[in-house]
This record gives structure tokens, sequence and C-alpha cells, in this order.
């Protein structure tokens, strides 16, 4: 038996994989030019999260960039919507970073709206279009943007 929300978790894991395949968006969240492969892969699941995660407890100057997948289905035509949290402490929201501009929030939203539109061929019929941005207050030490995307799939693909 198929199921509707089959892709989800596929979609997760692309999105992960073609997130931390960005140089920038590493520099931004490790805050430093050189990295090491374990570093990037220390991001997942303590920067990087496939689900919508804020910490109150975070005592930590660090940026973070959290999505989800939800799905509504008409039809034969599921649409997938891609959430996004955005979000950097208040002390590392200076940062300078070539080709970008802004806050560090801005940069690291530059970058995920870049690296989600560059993986057209992955995910759905079309490209992730974005619907729409709004800021955020995770709690008093943080700010940060949300980020909705949304594309089109066919209900069930063929195996």
């Amino acid at each position: 038996m198929s199921s509707v929300l089959i892709d989800v978790g596929l979609y997760k894991d692309k999105i992960m994989s073609h997130l931390l395949e960005s140089d920038d968006l590493c520099k931004v969240l490790l805050r430093k030019d050189q990295y090491t492969d374990d570093e990037v892969d220390d991001l997942i699941y303590n920067q990087v999260f496939p689900y919508l995660y804020i910490d109150d407890t975070q005592t930590e100057v660090k940026s973070f960039v959290c999505f989800e997948i939800d799905v509504r289905v008409d039809g034969n035509i599921k649409t997938m919507t891609l959430t996004s949290y955005i979000y950097a402490h208040k002390k590392c929201m200076k940062n300078n970073l070539e080709g970008y501009s802004g806050t560090t929030v801005d940069i690291l939203s530059d970058i995920f709206e870049r690296q989600i539109g560059s993986c057209i061929k992955d995910f759905g019929i079309g490209k992730w279009d974005l619907d729409s941005t709004w800021h955020t207050f995770p709690n008093n030490s943080y700010y940060g943007k949300t980020l909705s995307f949304t594309t089109s799939d066919f209900k069930t693909k063929a195996k």
C-alpha cells in the first residue's frame, strides 16, 4: 500500500544534503572560513534540524537552520510546503560574507533560498516557490526569519 507521505522523509534527506553542500552556509554556521568534514557532519541535529526546533535553554552564541515539510492533497496532485526557521543569537548578527549582505539571519536566509532553488530536479514537478517570509523571535536572545516555499508533485509516483 502506498502512502501520500512517503516522500516527506526523502525530501528532508535531500534538503539536508543540499544545505550541507553549501560552503557559504557552513562558513556562516561554523563562524569560520576553514572547517573539516567532521565539523559539517556535526551541524546535523546541532545547528541544522530536519524539524522545527527552538532550544530555549541555549546559552552558546550560535545560528540555526531548521525546516519541515507539510503535505496537502488535491486530486492526483500533492502540494509540499517547506517551512524553515532560520535564527541567530543577537550577539552574532553582524556578518560579512562576500556575495551577501545584511545580518547573519539575512545571509542564511539568502543561502537557504539559493540552495533550495538550485536543486530543481530533486523535488516535485517544478521548482520550490518562495511564498512568504516573516520575522520571528524564538526567545529574547534570538532573532530569526521564517521562510515558506511550495512545490507540487504527483500524489503517487511509479515504482
